[in-house]
C-alpha cells in the first residue's frame, strides 16, 4: 500500500523528501557532468589531444553546485510550475557555462596556473560559439522543467521505498529517473558546442593512424591529407599531442579548423581541416624557425623579410621591433629555436644565440599568425 504523509507533522517524512531531493539533483548534477564533459574528455583523450579533461575539471563542480541546489529547492517550492521554472533555469544556466568554458572558462584556468597569459583571454568567444550556445540554452530550458516535474514525483517514489527512516537502494535507483532528460541535454550540447570543436583533432589524428599504420590507401577521404604530410613521413612518430588552435576568423562558421602536431622529435605540423576532412599541413616548427631568424634580423638588416614572403602568414607588432632593435648588440648569429609551451593558438618559443644571450617570443592567430611580444 502507498504511503500517506504529511510533511509539516512528521519531520522524519519530511527530513527524508529534502534528502531525497538534494541527492536528485546531486545525481543529476553528477550525471550531466560527466556525458557533457566526461565523453568529451574521454573522446578526445583517445585522439591525443592535450588537456583532455580540463573542462570536466572546470564544469563538474559547477554542474554539482547548481543542481544539488535546485534539487533541495524543489523540496521546499510548495509549487509544481515554480518547480519546474527553477529547473528550467539551472539548466539554462548549466548551458550557458557548457557554452562558455571551452572558451572563458578554459582561459580562465589557464591565466590563473599559468603567469605568462595574465589578462589575455586565450580562446575568445565568437559569434558562432555565442549563435551556438543560445540555441542550446532555449533547447535545454525545455528539458529542464521536465526534470522538475519529474522531481516531484521521483522523490515520493524514494520515500515510498524507504525504509526505517533510510532511503534503500530502490530509492536511490528512482532517483535516476531524471537520465533521459540529462541524455537529451547533453545530446544537443555536443552536438552543436564540442563535437564541432573536437572534430578537428579527431579527423587529425585519424589521418595520422592510418598514415603511421599503412591504413591510407583503404581511405580516399584522407588522400588529401596524405598528399600533405607526405613530404615529412619520415619525421612522423606515435607519440604526439595535438592542440586545437581554432577555427578560421575569416567567417562565422565553424567549417575551418587550425590543429598543431607536436611530435616527441620536435617536429611541429600545423594542419587545416574542412569539416571532418584534413585539407593540408605544413612544417610549422620550421616556420617558427625562419619566423625568429627573419625578425631578429630586422634590427641589423632593417628588412621585413617575412611582409615580402609571396603569401603573408606572419605580422610584428611595432613594439616588438622597437624591443629587438634596443637588443641588437646581443643578437649575434642565428637563433636555436626550441618550442616551450602552447595553449590553443598561443605559442611560446626560445630563441639562443650565439653568446648565450636568449629571448622568448608569443605567436598567435592562425590567418595571418600575429608575433606580439618577445622579452
Amino acid at each position: 500500500m502507498k504511503k500517506v504523509y504529511n510533511i509539516q507533522d512528521n519531520s522524519n517524512t519530511h527530513r527524508l523528501i529534502k534528502e531525497a531531493g538534494r541527492l536528485y539533483g546531486i545525481y543529476f548534477g553528477l550525471l550531466f557532468g560527466l556525458i557533457v564533459w566526461g565523453i568529451d574528455g574521454w573522446l578526445l583523450a583517445q585522439n591525443n589531444a592535450a588537456l583532455p579533461w580540463v573542462k570536466l575539471i572546470i564544469g563538474l563542480p559547477l554542474s554539482l553546485l547548481i543542481f544539488s541546489l535546485t534539487g533541495w529547492l524543489g523540496t521546499v517550492i510548495k509549487s509544481l510550475y515554480l518547480n519546474m521554472l527553477a529547473w528550467a533555469i539551472a539548466s539554462g544556466i548549466m548551458t550557458y557555462f557548457s557554452g562558455h568554458i571551452p572558451f572563458e572558462g578554459i582561459s580562465l584556468l589557464i591565466r590563473f596556473l599559468d603567469k605568462d597569459l595574465a589578462g589575455i583571454i586565450m580562446i575568445p568567444f565568437t559569434y558562432a560559439a555565442q549563435v551556438r550556445t543560445t540555441m542550446t540554452i532555449i533547447i535545454n530550458i525545455f528539458f529542464g522543467a521536465g526534470a522538475g516535474f519529474l522531481q516531484v514525483y521521483a522523490t515520493d517514489w524514494a520515500w515510498d521505498f524507504s525504509s526505517g527512516g533510510k532511503l534503500t537502494l530502490p530509492s536511490h535507483l528512482l532517483l535516476l529517473t531524471g537520465l533521459p532528460f540529462i541524455l537529451f541535454q547533453g545530446m544537443f550540447i555536443n552536438g552543436l558546442i564540442h563535437q564541432p570543436m573536437r572534430t578537428p583533432q579527431v579527423s587529425v589524428n585519424k589521418l595520422l593512424v592510418h598514415t603511421l599504420s599503412g591504413e591510407i590507401a583503404s581511405n580516399p577521404n584522407e588522400k588529401a591529407g596524405f598528399r600533405s604530410i607526405k613530404p615529412y613521413l619520415d619525421s612522423l612518430t606515435p607519440n604526439y599531442q595535438t592542440y586545437f588552435a581554432g577555427f578560421s576568423t575569416t567567417t562565422n562558421s565553424w567549417f575551418t579548423g587550425y590543429v598543431d602536431i607536436h611530435f616527441d622529435n620536435r617536429l611541429i605540423l600545423r594542419c587545416v581541416t574542412f569539416n571532418k576532412r584534413v585539407a593540408y599541413c605544413q612544417d610549422f616548427s620550421q616556420q617558427l624557425e625562419t619566423w625568429m631568424s627573419q625578425v631578429t634580423q630586422y634590427p641589423t638588416s632593417g628588412e621585413k623579410a617575412w611582409e615580402t614572403a609571396q603569401i603573408r602568414h606572419l605580422d610584428v607588432t611595432t613594439e616588438v621591433l622597437t624591443w629587438l632593435t634596443t637588443q641588437q648588440p646581443k643578437l649575434n648569429g642565428q637563433p636555436q629555436v626550441t618550442f616551450q609551451k602552447q595553449y590553443a593558438d598561443w605559442i611560446f618559443v626560445n630563441g639562443i644565440f650565439e653568446d648565450g644571450f636568449q629571448i622568448r617570443c608569443r605567436f598567435h592567430h592562425v590567418e595571418p599568425v600575429l608575433l606580439d611580444l618577445c622579452q
